[in-house]
């Protein structure tokens, strides 16, 4: 038997990302669909909590699996211990959307490889130097880099940035329709299930999945999961994948 130890203040923090949307976990998708599960036999993992003063203790029983790893969660014992505990210690989590999926983005994008302090300031840069996401579309590359250069990697950056407004661009010419680009952004992903929506934004030059799915989930409430390599790591110690 594999005891896993963990300090309770930051097993709580870094557990409450990949926990708190546990109640939407039926409609989520799965953010790395390349991702076969084994057919052949392999080894599964029920964690069994219990606190202990300043400590959770997890014992990590081995046992066999056939069948491939379910899409959807199913809340077990140890789990919902986990998420009362989550509760009790931070409340209960509130999102609160901005119904704002192009600005998310273009915010997102910005925080790739940064502080969330740094990203914030390089936004409000943003749309303080530019009026519209359509002046952003069209001023040089080296304008709209100098406006985010405190975020970092604004090369980088400016190029994405632009290209994800010209290829919406693009698209909204080919459908014919006359509206802001963040109406149209909107519009696209209001008229899709949140998978189709996820799929959709994976399209756009340099969005990735954990990009896309931060989009749907803060700034749409969608039932989509961003997955990082700290979020894999404990949602698979947890049990939850």
């Amino acid at each position: 038997m594999l005891c896993l130890i963990f300090c309770k203040d930051t097993f709580t923090s870094m557990a409450s990302r990949a926990v708190w949307r546990l109640r939407a976990s039926r409609e989520a998708i799965k953010p790395f669909p390349q991702w076969k599960s084994k057919k052949s036999r392999v080894r599964a993992s029920l964690l069994h909590l219990e606190v202990s003063g300043d400590r959770i203790n997890a014992d990590h029983p081995p046992v066999d699996r056939i069948q491939g790893m379910p899409a959807s969660v199913v809340p077990t014992i140890h789990l919902i211990h986990v998420y009362e505990t989550l509760l009790a210690t931070y409340g209960e989590p509130k999102n609160e959307p901005d119904h704002d999926p192009l600005g998310g983005l273009i915010a997102t994008i910005l925080s790739q490889h940064t502080s969330d302090i740094n990203s914030e300031r390089a936004y409000r840069q943003l749309v303080t130097a530019f009026p519209s996401w359509e002046s952003v579309r069209d001023a040089s590359t080296n304008t709209v880099a100098e406006a985010i250069k405190c975020g970092g990697l604004a090369n980088i950056k400016s190029v994405r940035i632009q290209d994800v407004l010209q290829t919406l661009t693009e698209q909204q010419h080919e459908q014919g329709t006359i509206q802001s680009l963040a109406e149209y952004l909107f519009d696209e992903l209001a008229r899709r299930t949140t998978e189709e929506a996820w799929r959709y934004l994976r399209t756009l030059p340099g969005v990735g999945p954990k990009t896309a799915a931060c989009v749907l989930m803060f700034h749409l409430d969608r039932p989509a999961f961003p997955i990082d390599t700290h979020v894999w790591r404990t949602a698979r110690r947890l049990g939850l994948i």
